[in-house]
Order: structure tokens, then sequence, then C-alpha cells
């Protein structure tokens, strides 16, 4: 006779639960464990995604910041650069008040000296002086009457010079050069007339062109003209020299006629 074996029961007694609702019902325990599980990665993705937005945002804030402290460390370094400079200015005005205060001392000894020539040259203390600062003080006169008699005749002179001499007058205002240039085309004008007319060339929108000539320059270079200027000079002086020469000897017959008068 064959042992009896136990088979598995597929139902129990009272309602018990089978093996096969026992599975089922494990399974469905695991089933719920996993759903659970996208839930929690969603939270942690969405608390990721929550973090790197924070980080983004100090980050910018943080180049906010560093840009400010770029602007704040310029503009302390030119702060620096301002102070050196007042430092520099309140040195350069001491030294022009010390510059100054020597130059008006003297400008105040000088003005006693002259004060003090002009009293004995009309008159007063002359009888003080000994005969070498008599003859010091004569020729100091002459050498004063020289010199106001040329620059009275200056104009007179530059009058005359201009009538014979054409070149010694600007093309363009027709008037005594005292500083004559040389332009590209060769031809000597009036600094300032020249310059005049080089700003009214461009303001007009023109083309650069001989105020002469009106052919067109080649550039605004400007030569001052040394040789024209110093025989200017020459021409000025020597008629200079013959006026003084010549209102001298009227003075003389002058003073014949009142002597035999």
């Amino acid at each position: 006779m064959l042992p009896s074996t136990a088979l598995p029961a597929t139902a129990a007694v009272g309602g018990t639960a089978t093996h096969t609702d026992v599975g089922r019902a494990g399974s469905g325990d695991g089933n719920s464990q996993l759903a659970d599980v996208p839930t929690d990665c969603a939270v942690a993705i969405q608390t990721l995604t929550e973090g790197l937005a924070q980080t983004g945002s100090l980050k910018r804030k943080i180049a906010e910041l560093q840009e400010r402290v770029t602007e704040l460390t310029q503009d302390v370094q030119q702060t620096e650069s301002l102070k050196l400079e007042i430092d520099e200015l309140r040195a350069q005005v001491t030294e022009v008040r010390e510059s100054a205060s020597q130059e008006y001392k003297a400008l105040e000894k000088e003005k006693q000296d002259l004060q003090a020539k002009y009293d004995r040259q009309i008159g007063i203390g002359i009888r003080d002086l000994s005969p070498d600062e008599l003859r010091a003080l004569y020729a100091q006169s002459l050498s004063t009457a020289s010199m106001v008699a040329k620059r009275l005749k200056e104009d007179e002179a530059r009058r005359l010079a201009g009538l014979t001499h054409n070149e010694y007058l600007c093309p363009i205002s027709q008037d005594w050069m005292s500083d004559p240039v040389t332009a590209s085309d060769g031809h000597t004008y009036e600094r300032k007339e020249i310059t005049k007319w080089f700003l009214t060339c461009e303001r007009n929108e023109n083309n650069l062109t001989s105020p002469k000539t009106n052919a067109p320059l080649e550039s605004k270079t400007l030569t001052p003209n040394h040789t024209l200027r110093q025989a200017m000079q020459t021409t000025i002086d020597n008629i200079i020299e013959g006026l003084v020469l010549e209102e001298m000897n009227k003075n003389r017959i002058g003073d014949k006629r009142r002597r035999t008068s």
C-alpha cells in the first residue's frame, strides 16, 4: 500500500484564504510599494530642480555683486588718482605763490629804483650826484630818448616801407606782416590771416585753395619766413634812423634860429 502524501490545500474551511489568494495578496503589496517609487523620485527631482534654480539665482547675484565690487574698485582707484592730482595742484599753487611773492618784491625794488631815477631826472637830488653818476644819468637819458623816438616813429616807418615794399604787406589783408609765413603755394602771408582763410575754406566745405592764385593747395603747412622778417626789421630800423636824424636836424636848425633872433 502506497504512503499517503499531503497535497496543498486548494481551499480553506470556513472561508480561510487559499495559497492562491495569499500569493495574490503578497503580490498586491509589492505593486503598491513599487507604485510609490516614481512619486518619491518626482518629488526629489522637483526639489533638486528648485535647488538648482536657487543656485542659478545665487550665481547671478554673485556675478552682480562681483561687478559692483569691480566698479567700486575702479571708483576707489579714480579717487586715489584725483587725490594725487589735487596734491600736485596744491604743490604747484604753493610754488606759484612763492614765485609771485619773490617777483612782487623784485618789482617793488625796481619801482623804488625807477622812482629814484625819475626824481633825479626832474631835478630832485641832482645836486647830490657825483660827476660819474651825472654822466651815467645823461647817457641813460639819451638812450631812453632814442628808444622813445624810435617807438614813436615805428608806425610811420611801416607806412613808408609799405609804400615801396609790397612784399612786406599780406596779400589777404594788405596790412604790414608781423608774423610772415610761407604757405604751400610759395607765397608769404600773415599767419593769422592765412589761418582764417583755411578755416573759411573748411566752413564753406570748399577745397583748400591759394588766396592769391586760387589754385589748389597741397597742404596747410606754414613755414616761418625768417629771411623776409629780418629784411622787414632792417628796413624799419633804417627808416626810423633816418626819421630821427631828420627830426634832430630840424631841432638844431630851430635852436640856431632862436639864438640868432
